[in-house]
């Protein structure tokens, strides 16, 4: 039943009694066959009074009681939602599934057939020599640069690509790719490349570059090709011979 419902019976119900309170007096007065007077009216007309504001002071103290315990119930209800929302923030995350260590880093064939290109990039400045011990800048005079890339320690190196232009140069890298020996104008790549470890899992694969230009600066860049797929023992063994039946 609703609280307003609640309230519309009690004021009912104070309506009946009040009615049922003015019968009773006047089949009182009736019976005493003494005539109504100011006082006697007045009298009932309080009477009535105090009853209509009682039961309407009980309807409505009534009602505010029926809120102020549904309000309390969804205060404590929210309160187990809180409780439980913050148990469950404050729980530690569950483990994750531990990975097999047999597991491939990639899916299928690709975790034999990763491989990947890595370039490195250095600004050279124009040559300076040193006037004081009257050295000029020559091929001999210069000390090279060597320009390094880390790849895996296991990695199967397939291909160094050389690239150097002029620092004032906007033409792109294909424009301006060299190979190793050749003059590009007061600078070359020097012999090839070379490999040299860098820890346990990983190794540099080197360029040097010597650089003479007098009058401008120069860019020059490399690029490694790497494969990690692993030379298959079953490919370079012979195929096994297959004996003849007896007879």
């Amino acid at each position: 039943m609703s609280d307003t419902v609640l309230v519309a019976v009690i004021g009912a119900f104070a309506t009946v009694m009040t009615a049922l309170f003015q019968i009773f007096m006047s089949s009182r007065q009736s019976a005493a066959g003494a005539k109504t007077t100011k006082k006697n009216r007045i009298k009932g007309l309080a009477w009535t009074l105090v009853l209509v504001v009682a039961a309407a002071g009980g309807g409505f103290g009534y009602s505010e009681y029926l809120v102020l315990s549904k309000n309390a119930s969804m205060a404590a209800f929210h309160d187990r939602i809180g409780n439980t929302l913050l148990a469950a923030n404050a729980a530690p995350p569950a483990a994750a599934s531990p990975v097999p260590a047999t597991a491939p880093l990639l899916p299928g064939p690709e975790a034999l057939r990763a491989h990947d290109d890595i370039a490195a990039t250095v600004a050279l400045p124009a040559c300076k020599g040193d006037a004081a011990h009257a050295v000029s800048c020559s091929e001999q005079a210069v000390a090279p640069v060597a320009l390094c890339v880390p790849v895996p320690a296991a990695a199967h190196i397939t291909e160094v690509q050389l690239f150097a232009r002029l620092e004032s140069s906007t033409l792109p890298w294909s424009e301006h790719r060299t190979t190793a020996g050749q003059d590009v104008g007061a600078g070359r790549f020097v012999e090839s490349h070379f490999e040299r470890p860098d820890g346990d899992k990983a190794k540099e694969v080197c360029q040097k570059f010597a650089h003479w230009n007098a009058e401008t600066g120069r860019i020059v860049r490399i690029v490694v090709q790497y494969d990690l797929q692993p030379t298959s023992n079953a490919q370079n063994a012979s195929p096994t011979p297959v004996p003849k039946p007896a007879g």
